[in-house]
Formats: C-alpha cells, sequence, structure tokens
C-alpha cells in the first residue's frame, strides 16, 4: 500500500522529532496539573485549551504550546489559520490518559490568561 505525499511527510517527521511517548514526560504532568489545579493555573496564568475548535479559536499570540495525538497529526482536519508544523506530537494511548474530556478530538492547547 503506498502512501500519499502527506503520510509520507508525517512519517518523516515523526522520524525527525521526538514524539512524546509517556505520560511522566514533564510537559504532560504540567498539563495535568493546569488541568486538575486551579493554583497551579493562578500560578502560571496559563490553562488548557482542548478541542479544534477552542484551540482554532484561540488568539494565535496566546498559545504557548500545541499539542496533537499522533493519529490527529497525520490526517488533521482543515484548521484555518493554525500551523500545526510547530505542535508537539504526543503518542494517541497518551494523549488519551492526559486529556480532561471523555472522547478527546486529538489537538489542545496551553494557553496564557489575558
Amino acid at each position: 500500500m503506498a502512501l500519499s505525499h502527506r503520510e509520507e511527510a508525517a512519517a518523516l517527521f515523526l522520524k525527525e522529532e521526538k514524539m512524546i511517548t509517556s505520560v511522566s514526560n514533564p510537559q504532560m504532568k504540567r498539563i495535568k496539573e493546569l488541568l486538575n489545579k486551579s493554583k497551579q493555573r493562578r500560578k502560571e496564568k496559563c490553562f488548557v485549551a482542548e478541542g479544534i475548535r477552542m484551540v482554532a479559536e484561540t488568539p494565535v499570540d496566546r498559545l504557548e504550546r500545541v499539542y496533537v495525538s499522533e493519529s490527529f497529526y497525520r490526517h488533521p482536519p482543515e484548521l484555518r489559520g493554525l500551523d500545526l508544523s510547530k505542535a508537539l506530537i504526543v503518542d494517541d494511548q497518551v494523549f488519551r490518559q492526559v486529556s480532561d474530556t471523555q472522547t478527546p478530538q486529538g489537538i489542545m492547547a496551553v494557553v496564557r490568561q489575558q
């Protein structure tokens, strides 16, 4: 089965970049703290936005970091104005464990508060 150009590019990117594969990764621990502890959100002046619409509607200048699941990165929907080239890729299973939603859409972001 031949891969499309987009799938080949995604596979190459995944080989070159390190994917987050553990819940014990410091960035994943930070996301869990921001999701679960209001004290941490106030201290860092950040929160986590989950889902395509929430992330896409966040002003770009307030996005601190975008995280996408591996499957989302391989087959992203059309997102006007959102550049996924700087997004960190997270293993699908790790993404599900970290996510606060029942059925995660595959994208979340750490957002600076105003």
